[in-house]
């Protein structure tokens, strides 16, 4: 199996977004709140706050991708941080993708020689005694 060679310590895809978040995060300006909370004002105004200790940011998206968002990476850039990857989830690095597909993987056999038991319950679909909620469909309609 050949190994795949990376430039960065970000697999390919994490790598895109982040590039993407800091394309979008130019015209922004960051206000300091505190040593490690700062504010990020967009375009249309919208106020946004980072925190750097707990991890968050108002809009949610550092917390649910694991990657920094463009808030992130706009104050990291403001405070001069070339590197951002140490905000990012273990999960996107190069190193952990190796690691998950390092062991061995056995294929499955053919249907022909799978194991079925003989006990196997069949579960039908419920009956449905009662018509489902919604628009009744158009049965009376005058083809044109």
């Amino acid at each position: 199996m050949s190994q795949l060679k990376q430039k960065t310590t970000l697999t390919p895809w994490a790598e895109t977004i982040i590039e993407a978040n800091k394309n979008a995060c130019n015209i922004w300006m960051v206000y300091p709140i505190s040593n490690s909370r700062f504010e990020v004002k967009s375009s249309t105004h919208k106020s946004v706050i980072v925190g750097f200790q707990q991890r968050t940011c108002t809009c949610r998206w550092w917390q649910i991708d694991g990657l920094p968002c463009g808030h992130v990476i706009k104050v990291l850039t403001m405070n001069r941080y070339e590197d951002c990857l140490e905000f990012a989830l273990k999960d996107y690095f190069t190193k952990t993708l190796r690691k998950t597909y390092e062991e061995f993987v056995n294929s499955l056999p053919s249907a022909s020689e799978w194991e079925i038991p003989d006990d196997l319950m069949i579960v039908k679909p419920p009956i449905m005694e009662r018509r489902q909620p919604g628009r009744p469909r158009n049965t009376g309609r005058i083809p044109s």
